[in-house]
């Protein structure tokens, strides 16, 4: 019998009887190192393109803490004023500007007419069709109406270019004389009376204390003057004779 059936035999013997696990020896020693491997291929450079990339995607990642502010830099310097630019063409004199006299509103008119018209001067910003396309740029005045309401005050109505209308009231304090003062007639400013001989003139509106109360209603105008001397005795006159009438 050879060695290897000799060996095949045994390993199916063990096979078909495996032994038991008998206890754990004591560890062995450490062995000794390897020989040192061959040097590995050097690896390639990265490009500035694929460094940034990491860069950023680490800076995503792991954003950096805000810093503190930094102190303010200091202003630059004033730069070189530039050259002047070239004129420009002189202007229109205001004299060369035709104003018409008038609007006839049956004509149509080309745009940058100006024109006097309802007191005021009016351009036409574009082609006309009756006032339309016109507009009022001096606001002058259409009419100016002056009427009196009462005694003592004026409505004046004003109407301008563009048909605004305007009414105001004014109130002037001008002297009337009321008379003898009378009680609760309530008089206005400008009113004057006569009081324990007297001459008065309200100040206020709505004076309703008597003159010399004190209060400020009243401004004492004429005062009354002193009496005169008492004159002499009148002398007594005889009473006519009666008439005797014979029948």
């Amino acid at each position: 019998m050879t060695d290897d059936q000799v060996s095949e035999q045994v390993r199916a013997w063990l096979a078909a009887n495996p032994p038991e696990r008998g206890p754990e020896g004591p560890p062995g020693e450490r062995g000794m190192d390897g020989a040192a491997g061959q040097d590995g291929r050097d690896g390639r450079d990265a490009t500035d393109e694929q460094l940034a990339m990491q860069v950023k995607a680490w800076l995503a990642a792991n954003p950096p803490a805000a810093g503190e502010a930094g102190t303010p830099g200091r202003a630059g310097e004033r730069g070189i004023d530039g050259s002047n630019g070239q004129d420009g063409a002189d202007g229109r004199d205001a004299l060369e500007v035709d104003v018409l006299s008038g609007i006839d509103i049956e004509r149509s008119y080309a745009r940058r007419t100006y024109a006097s018209h309802l007191g005021g001067i009016w351009v036409a910003r574009q082609q006309t069709h009756g006032m339309e396309g016109w507009e009022c740029i001096v606001n002058g005045y259409q009419s100016i109406e002056i009427d009196l309401e009462d005694e003592r005050t004026l409505v004046v109505r004003s109407t301008f270019s563009d048909g605004r209308r305007v009414e105001k009231r004014h109130a002037v304090p001008m002297l009337i004389d009321r008379g003898v003062f009378k009680d609760g007639a309530g008089y206005q400013r400008g009113d004057g009376v006569t009081w324990g001989g007297s001459f008065w003139i309200a100040q206020v509106d709505k004076a309703d204390s008597k003159p010399d109360a004190g209060n400020g209603q009243w401004r004492l105008a004429v005062k009354k003057g002193r009496d005169g001397k008492e004159g002499p005795p009148g002398r007594a006159e005889r009473a006519p004779a009666p008439v005797k009438v014979t029948p």
